[in-house]
């Protein structure tokens, strides 16, 4: 044996041996191998439980936290698919003080600046076609006028005074509709 500790190995046991200093006493330790085999496998065991363990640890770790963080954002994209120009609804109190609140709160604040804006350009457009129609009736009403007061006058002289009440009671009940008011 030599002055430095190590270890020599026989076919059945494992012999460890060192030197005490002071002394010069030798250290001799003799463990059967069956006895080391049986510890290296219950390492072993211990080993893969613990790793197990850790694996199915770390995967509820990161399923919470995925959770955690995908709520909120899968709560902002059902509000964005829930979002209608037509209907209107209140703004619902955000609670949440990071960024996904604040992309609530200004993506609500869009939504109703939106609809505002539909709401005048609608009312824009309807205003601007009124107004158009109203020009034509205008410039149509003159001409319906003179060419059914020309019709009239060419009755006079061909058709029956019975024919020509009938044209005129015509006229005077379409005038009557054209200048009543509205809802009545």
């Amino acid at each position: 044996m030599k002055d430095e500790p190590g270890y020599l190995r026989t076919k059945d046991d494992y012999v460890f041996y060192t030197t005490i200093r002071p002394w010069n006493l030798k250290l001799v330790k003799v463990v059967p191998a069956g006895f080391i085999n049986r510890s290296a496998v219950m390492t072993l065991r211990y080993g893969m439980v613990v790793g197990v363990i850790s694996i199915l640890v770390s995967i509820l770790v990161a399923v919470i936290a995925a959770w955690r963080t995908s709520r909120p954002i899968v709560q902002l994209a059902r509000s964005m698919q829930g979002l209608s120009s037509i209907k209107e609804s209140e703004t619902p109190v955000i609670r949440r003080r990071d960024e996904i609140g604040l992309l609530e709160t200004r993506f609500y604040n869009m939504s109703h600046r939106i609809r505002e804006y539909i709401k005048t350009e609608y009312s824009m457009h309807l205003e601007m076609r009124t107004a158009q129609l109203k020009a034509l009736q205008s410039q149509v009403n003159p001409h319906f006028l003179q060419n059914t007061l020309q019709l009239i006058g060419s009755m006079a002289y061909s058709k029956s005074p019975s024919e020509l009440y009938e044209v005129i009671r015509s006229l005077s009940e379409m005038f009557r509709y054209v200048i009543r008011e509205p809802g009545s």
